[in-house]
Order: structure tokens, then sequence, then C-alpha cells
């Protein structure tokens, strides 16, 4: 798992104004933010970090299941699509794809 982040880490934080959405960095006092259409779209953007976080820790699991199955039982096989496309979200996101 890749530790350092080339991304702004989290918390993120979604905030409403009368005629804005912003999502900022939720633990730090900044000007900087990143304006966004609609709340659906802001609640998105703030998980980013956590999602990708939980993304990267499943893909671990998943990973690490099918090595330790003693049986395999074709779980390597059941899974390799689900990890080739965690892998090319996690790409995505890190700017690697």
């Amino acid at each position: 798992m890749n530790t350092k982040a080339k991304h702004t880490p989290g918390p993120w934080e979604v905030h409403e104004g009368d005629d804005y959405i912003v999502v900022m960095r939720g633990d730090e006092t900044t000007d900087q933010g990143i304006s966004v259409d609609n709340i659906e779209d802001a609640c998105v953007v703030a998980a980013a970090p956590d999602l990708l976080a939980a993304l990267e820790r499943a893909k671990a699991a998943i990973e690490e299941a099918v090595m330790l199955s003693a049986t395999n039982n074709g779980a390597e096989y059941s899974f390799k699509s689900t990890i080739e496309k965690i892998s090319a979200a996690l790409a995505k996101a890190k700017g690697e794809a």
C-alpha cells in the first residue's frame, strides 16, 4: 500500500453558503477549496480520501485471503476481476492511469 499520499489528505468537509458549495480541508484553516455544483458531488469529493483508504485496505484483504486459502477452490479466479477493477480505480484515483 502506498503510504505517501500525492493528494491532499483528509479529512475534508463540505461548506455550504447561500450561493456556493465548497469542499475544504477539515483540520486546518485555509482559504483554498474545491467548488462543486451540488451537495451530492460535494459529499463524494469530501469522502474521497476515506474511500481511497478503504479500497486500498479491501484490496489488500482480498489478496491476502486468496493467498491464505488452503484449498483455493477457485478463489483466485473468482476474485481476479474484482482485484483488477479495484487496481484500476486506485490507479485512476492516484493519477497513475
